[in-house]
């Protein structure tokens, strides 16, 4: 059966989540004709290369080649072509765990005599094959058909495939979240369309060439921002300095949630500007932060961020008084482009809100962000980024501007899809204590909101929620010059000031 990969959405399991109960659960639902286990799927599927022997021959050469642990249901989810023998019993029996499929590369690597009723082994293991699938590519097209292995394996499952109905994937996505967060409501739901993944892979080669534009913008921007000299001075070579200011990009994971705002005139107490953020991040980032001031011999600006070990761009203020701070948004695909890092680095270079916007507006960005700015002169303002634009946000007071990881402009609001879902109802909160303190607002006010934790452990004072941590906080009086910095959570940490 032919099985449109359109209609296939995978779901990421947390390694410490169980892959059963969302199963069982999600198979219940209308329009949703399959579901399975696997480690993973075509296009990202995960597998370990391993010494294996074919036990019908006298050779003791042992042949590597990779073994996928996957649901007995995977071949008929995904509707991959069986050219041989049969697929694995639906039914769990005691020797379904001694049972594998092999791929026609594995086939020909282990040099079997026939495509079945044969037995291999790993180690001391023996596995008999039951049936012989067509090759496909696990990774990149550009590396060669891997030879593989496929086994029952249920300890190493971390991706749920969900087959819809034809046409009705967009209709299951909404009743798949729900599910989930019902679950698992701690945990964030990351999912993806396995044809978009697999024209991903197709696009790859052709993105290349566009990335190579890419990367030679980011060779202008390094003498600005100082990769030449974070590589002589923690002696790693220029690709490894370069590759620190694109972590996220690197990984193609999204930068935490974060919960930012910029208030002035009659927000604040004194009618002076007030602007900052939690920084929600997973919690190993706390054990690589720093805070860095730069102090550049070429007429370029002083500012001081608060970063992580060998990033040169991150959230700050310069002497000019210019901040900015950030909010990861989702719901986007990852293109050539940018990464944020250095746009960060830069735009402290810049004296205003206006300079800064125009500095996005230029360059396209690989990922999606909220850029929240004010600068010396008393003007605040946010810009919602995505790789195929931006989008300037004004929010309903002139002297206010929240927010938190989810779109808000008119221009990118239909790409939501509530992917952090406690995202709005920690802006509401914030929302609601700066209307509660407005006129009255101070630094010391600032630091109680971020210290609040209604919805914990998904509040604005982060505890653990979708694995992540309010790890610092920040906030920049610009008329001042003084940037407050926080290590750990706004409950518990320590605040410190410093003259920019």
């Amino acid at each position: 059966m032919v099985v449109d990969p359109t209609d296939i959405l995978s779901v990421r399991i947390p390694t410490d989540q169980s892959w059963s109960a969302p199963k069982a659960a999600i198979s219940k639902l209308e329009h949703v004709t399959s579901v399975t286990a696997s480690a993973g799927v075509p296009g990202n599927l995960p597998g370990v290369g391993v010494p294996v022997q074919n036990q019908n021959t006298e050779s003791d050469v042992d042949l590597k080649i990779r073994v996928i642990s996957i649901y007995q249901d995977f071949i008929s989810t995904l509707g991959i072509r069986l050219l041989a023998g049969r697929n694995f019993s639906i039914r769990l029996v005691p020797d379904s765990y001694k049972n594998c499929i092999l791929t026609e590369a594995a086939f020909r690597h282990l040099g079997l005599a026939a495509p079945v009723n044969e037995t291999i082994a790993i180690g001391q293991e023996r596995f008999s094959v039951i049936g012989l699938v067509r090759d496909f590519h696990f990774e990149s097209l550009r590396n060669s058909v891997a030879p593989a292995m496929k086994r029952i394996d249920p300890d190493n499952f971390l991706t749920l495939s969900i087959r819809a109905r034809s046409g009705s994937l967009d209709t299951v996505i909404p009743f798949v979240r729900r599910v989930w967060q019902s679950l698992a409501p701690d945990r964030m739901y990351r999912y993806a369309v396995q044809g978009n993944d697999l024209n991903h892979l197709y696009r790859k080669d052709n993105d290349s060439r566009q990335m190579l534009i890419v990367f030679s913008v980011i060779a202008l921007i390094i003498s600005c921002i100082g990769v030449k000299g974070l590589a002589a001075g923690a002696e790693i070579s220029l690709e490894e300095a370069v590759l620190c200011q694109a972590r996220a990009e690197a990984a193609q994971m999204p930068d935490g949630a974060c919960t930012a705002f910029a208030l002035t005139r009659t927000a604040t107490a004194d009618g002076r500007t007030l602007a900052g953020q939690n920084q929600d991040l997973e919690s190993e980032y706390a054990d690589v932060a720093m805070l860095l001031r730069v102090k550049p011999a070429d007429g370029r600006p002083q500012a001081m961020m608060f970063t992580f070990a060998g990033q040169l761009g991150y959230s700050g203020m310069n002497e000019y008084g210019l901040a900015h701070f950030a909010n990861a948004l989702y719901d986007f695909t990852w293109k050539p482009g940018l990464p944020h890092y250095p746009l960060k680095r830069v735009m402290l270079e810049r004296r205003t809100i206006q300079d800064c916007v125009g500095l996005l507006a230029r360059h396209r960005t690989c990922s999606a962000a909220n850029v929240m700015l004010c600068d010396g002169s008393g003007n605040i303002g946010a810009v919602e980024v995505r790789p195929e634009g931006i989008a300037p946000f004004q929010d309903k007071h002139p002297d206010a501007c929240l927010h938190a990881n989810h779109y808000l402009t008119v221009e990118f609001a239909g790409h939501e899809t509530g992917f952090l879902p406690d995202s709005c109802p920690r802006l509401d909160r914030m929302r609601a204590l700066v209307q509660q303190h407005w006129g009255s607002i101070t630094v010391d006010t600032i630091k109680e909101m971020l210290a609040d934790h209604e919805n914990d452990p998904g509040g604005i004072c982060r505890h653990g929620a979708v694995e992540m941590h309010s790890i610092s906080g920040y906030i920049a009086e610009p008329e001042k010059r003084l940037f407050h910095v926080r290590r750990g959570h706004g409950c518990l940490g320590s605040w410190t000031a410093y003259e920019v």
